[in-house]
């Protein structure tokens, strides 16, 4: 889960990770990239920020491995 603003011209500002993912290197990567996002429309004046982000994963057929997980019971 991210936390992040969208200035006036679209580009993604201050990201921060509301949880990490335990890997140090892929969390900074993250941050890395989310810098540099820029959006192809700005945001609509009156849109509530911070903006907060949910990236769930998924497997190679698009279903998310969390779901699957969950309905597992432990060996």
């Amino acid at each position: 889960m991210l936390r992040f603003e969208v200035d006036a011209m679209g580009q993604l500002r201050r990201p921060r990770l509301l949880g990490l993912t335990g890997d140090a290197a892929r969390d900074a990567e993250m941050l890395e990239v989310l810098r540099s996002v820029r959006l192809a429309h700005a945001p609509p004046p009156d849109l509530p920020q911070p903006l907060t982000l949910l990236i769930l994963p998924t497997d190679a057929r698009g279903g998310t491995r969390c779901r699957e997980a969950a309905g597992r019971s432990p060996s």
